[in-house]
């Protein structure tokens, strides 16, 4: 991953393996076979070299900040991050190359899609405190933002604001022509913009269906599209979606929601699949329950319905809401998911995802149609002996 960057040889190495400054610590100058077998990599002609241009740092994962930062500050420069596994495979291992030929350059390139608000809001923040440079983009920057816009001045982070309209196939070429314009290289794209429009497959409008689709699936799709690209050429690269447990379970009435969220499961599935020879990741987010202004925007129940099941979701989402859980419980998972060098490719994210994910498992899918099939009193009444929650109705 290193010979993209490699204009000019590296060859001074500082090794850490055992927590912060630990014991097992050294440094050289020269590249010998067994470091390179060590940190799994090649440089042709090292020791042509008459001088150190760079510093290679090797981490098995505890204290890389603060390393980062010591050996940044010697050098002056800041990093150039590539992520790799452990010799070992048993746990994630982080890579960096810190040359002066880099100064001003931050860990990495990061495009947080749909950041005005919420969990894309959160990402953008948390990915740019850890000092990666973070795209947030957003429909309408001028008009939208301002939360992001303040925090970013505040704490003088590295955020920068560009429109994406991830529903249009002009404005996605565009932005990401842009970005890579800009910086030359896009490392981590987090594909966080959705709407989460629901209501019973007989009276949703069809044209429900297809907006949720086009912006919570083609949208993301367009956008991992567009850097694939430069990904693969570097070998190097990690995409996260941002699904939900709805992806996973399907609850009535969020058949769109949670048929767009399926749909971005598999084909993160597939994804991965495909590119892990190329050495980009693939990463899957599912929240439970965030307190998110999605659930601001929840709809009235019709008065005419004959489906029960709109007015018990309204019902359960407003009851567990009262605990809220906050969109940078996410936000945190996507940096230490961009940070970790992870390859695991699910990640339940919020303290009821997972119970609540293990919980469908245990039943038959026949069980789970009679759960949300039930009476109004007999669901209520599960609702509290299964989950704790008290909703009314």
């Amino acid at each position: 991953f290193l010979r993209p960057f490699l204009k000019q040889p590296v060859v001074g190495v500082f090794q850490h393996d055992d927590g912060p400054f630990g014991s097992k610590q050294r440094a050289c100058v020269g590249l010998r076979r067994e470091i390179y077998r060590n940190l799994a990599v090649r440089v042709e002609d090292p020791h042509q070299c008459d001088q150190t241009l760079g510093v290679l740092i090797w981490t098995a994962g505890h204290g890389f900040g603060r390393i980062r930062q010591h050996v940044c500050g010697m050098v002056g420069c800041q990093p150039v991050v590539g992520r790799r596994q452990h010799p070992g495979g048993s746990r994630p291992a982080r890579t960096v190359l810190v040359s002066p030929h880099f100064e001003g350059e931050s860990m990495a390139i990061a495009v947080v899609t749909g950041s005005s608000t919420g969990i894309g809001q959160a990402s953008a923040v948390t990915l740019a405190r850890a000092g990666h440079t973070v795209y947030a983009t957003m429909r309408n920057p001028e008009g939208g933002g301002g939360e992001l816009r303040a925090i970013a001045g505040k704490e003088n982070l590295p955020l920068r604001f560009a429109a994406l309209d991830v529903n249009s196939d002009e404005s996605v070429r565009g932005t990401f022509a842009s970005v890579l314009a800009e910086t030359g290289r896009i490392d981590v794209l987090v594909n966080n913009a959705g709407i989460g429009n629901g209501g019973p497959v007989e009276e949703t409008p069809i044209e429900v269906f297809r907006e949720v689709m086009e912006t919570n699936f083609f949208g993301a799709l367009r956008c991992t599209r567009a850097v694939l690209p430069g990904m693969r050429e570097r070998g190097l690269g990690c995409i996260v979606n941002v699904s939900s447990v709805a992806g996973r379970v399907s609850t009535s009435p969020q058949a769109p929601y949670s048929s767009s969220k399926f749909a971005l499961e598999a084909l993160s599935e597939s994804l991965a699949q495909e590119v892990k020879a190329f050495g980009i990741r693939v990463a899957i987010v599912e929240p439970g329950v965030i307190a998110t202004p999605i659930f601001n925007k929840i709809e009235a129940v019709p008065k005419a319905t004959r489906y029960p099941q709109l007015r018990r979701l309204n019902a359960l989402f407003r009851a567990a809401l009262e605990n809220p859980v906050s969109a940078y419980v996410v936000g945190e998972k996507i940096c230490e998911i961009v940070d970790s060098g992870t390859w695991q490719l699910r990640h339940p994210v919020g303290p009821d995802a997972a119970g609540f994910l293990a919980w469908r498992a245990s039943m038959t899918d026949e069980q789970w149609v009679d759960w949300g099939a039930q009476s109004d009193e007999a669901w209520v009444r599960s609702v509290h002996d299964i989950l704790g929650i008290d909703v009314k109705l």
